[in-house]
């Protein structure tokens, strides 16, 4: 099996954009989102970091105390945020999963009942199903050889009845982000920003100039501005000011889970339903998913269930910290819930998390 960079201290999120980097007081031991420079990593596994409670510190940040009521309704999407916001590696389908076979060939794969299917010979990442087509972006062999798996650049689209791919948005080398939903596709266009175009790749317009990542949060998009943040619309165009609030990794039902730019440990529930801003426990999870309507993340040793009553983490899988795995990613295909463990080989495999038993299941999805 071939041996990959694992991201251990350095996570990445689905853009790497200056307007969205870490500063340069930024907490370097912890996991870093939206990067300016290319994902760092070590050939070696780390000792996976155990679980912390402190109480929140915001001495150094700028945390609102709270946010304003926005009314939000569901849209049909191509991915979760929590996917679109990390790679993009999982996506789910009508009756099956698609997966990228990250530390083995790195093909594209369609899961169902526990068997794979090979789809397309090619490196891809921010997987995005939408109406019988598979949207995703493009990175090359010696991209994924050397571990470079945080591919951008053009929208490519596969019809999955025929098998027939496209590339629908070209000369874009610098997109890093990918979005499909009910509106169109989303993704940053040449010289950067935000755009939306038609399913076919004809632009429609330009939602921001600032390079920053794409987060879409039901029928609002989050976008910075010169003097400020707002939720736009994507109905009508209006905006709702915002505070600016970091890095966004979860979503849903009108709570933004969303991490301190500068101290990526220590993590805030903003309530749009409510108005009011929550802290999280300092936690090192990077990863994060919903499944059958609570919040999972996790950490190289840890799945931990986030209650967002009484704001705290709760663990649900402890692994020993010199034991054969470690997790890289939480993934839900909306039936179980799954971990991405990866081997001291440096070979990962889906296994399903036992809610009740707090153990990993490797039964299904085994090379």
């Amino acid at each position: 099996m071939k041996r990959i960079a694992i991201f251990t201290a350095a996570i990445i999120l689905a853009a790497a954009f200056s307007s969205c980097s870490a500063g340069e007081t930024a907490d370097t031991s912890a996991p870093r989102y939206n990067s300016v420079v290319a994902p760092s990593h070590t050939e070696e596994k780390t000792d996976a970091p155990t679980e912390k409670t402190e109480p929140p510190d915001s001495s150094d940040s700028d945390i609102p105390d709270s946010f304003p009521l926005v009314a939000t309704r569901d849209i049909l999407g191509g991915n979760e945020l929590e996917q679109q916001q990390f790679f993009g590696f999982f996506c789910n389908a009508d009756d099956g999963f698609y997966c990228v076979d990250r530390t083995g060939d790195g093909f594209l794969y369609y899961c169902r009942d526990g068997e794979k299917t090979l789809v397309l010979r090619d490196y891809v990442r921010a997987l995005n199903y939408y109406d019988g087509r598979l949207y995703y972006l493009k990175g090359s062999e010696n991209q994924f050889s050397s571990g470079e798996h945080f591919y951008g650049g053009n929208v490519w689209r596969m019809d999955i009845a025929t098998g027939e791919e496209s590339c629908i948005i070209d000369g874009i080398p610098d997109n890093m982000s990918l979005v499909v939903n009910e509106y169109g596709v989303f993704c940053n266009p040449d010289g950067g920003g935000v755009a939306l175009y038609d399913f076919d790749g004809k632009h429609i317009k330009t939602l921001s100039e600032i390079n920053q990542n794409i987060c879409i949060m039901d029928n609002y998009i989050y976008l910075k501005q010169e003097n400020g943040a707002v939720l736009q619309s994507l109905d009508d165009n209006s905006t709702v000011a915002v505070p600016e609030i970091g890095i966004i990794v979860a979503y849903n039902d009108g709570k933004i889970i969303f991490a301190d730019e500068n101290k990526q440990t220590q993590k805030y529930v903003a309530d749009l339903t409510a108005g009011e801003v929550h802290a999280l426990p300092i936690n090192d999870a990077y990863s994060f998913v919903w499944h059958k309507g609570d919040l999972f993340s996790s950490d190289n040793q840890h799945v931990y269930r986030v209650n967002l009553t009484e704001y705290g983490y709760e663990p649900i899988v402890t692994l020993d910290i010199t034991g054969p795995v470690y997790i890289f990613s939480l993934f839900s295909d909306g039936d179980k819930l799954y971990a991405e463990a990866v081997n001291q080989a440096q070979a990962a495999t889906l296994a399903e998390i036992l809610l009740d038993s707090g153990e990993l299941s490797y039964k299904e999805h085994e090379e």
